[in-house]
């Protein structure tokens, strides 16, 4: 298994065992109607700052148990953990564009 399957299946463990607690810890909660790719590599342009070559930029969506839906949208480093708290933020939304929802097929999407 690659780094970033690992990285991703941590972060991905994190959130399922986290529960709906994950909103109020994963950093900023925001709500998005429809998501397009375009507002999850903006939001990733102006936390760029924060990446570093072994870190991983990654979007995974979830189903919470409360039935929300939700993107989280980080910065993660290898062990699976976002490297701060302003470089992740838990998307809950409505509906997705059919290029996110066929990037997000298998959960978990980095971005390079």
């Amino acid at each position: 298994m690659d780094p970033f399957t690992i990285a991703g299946a941590i972060a991905l463990g994190k959130l399922i065992f986290g529960g709906a607690a994950v909103i109020s810890v994963v950093g900023t909660l925001v709500y998005i109607s429809r998501v397009k790719i375009k507002i999850l590599v903006n939001w990733f342009i102006t936390i760029n700052h924060y990446k570093k070559s072994s870190n991983h930029a990654l979007s995974i969506k979830k189903q919470l148990r409360s039935g929300k839906r939700v993107i989280v949208q980080g910065i993660f480093d290898s062990d699976g953990d976002f490297v701060s708290k302003k470089a992740v933020r838990t998307i809950e939304y409505d509906s997705m564009s059919s290029k996110v929802q066929n990037l997000h097929r298998e959960g978990i999407v980095e971005y390079t």
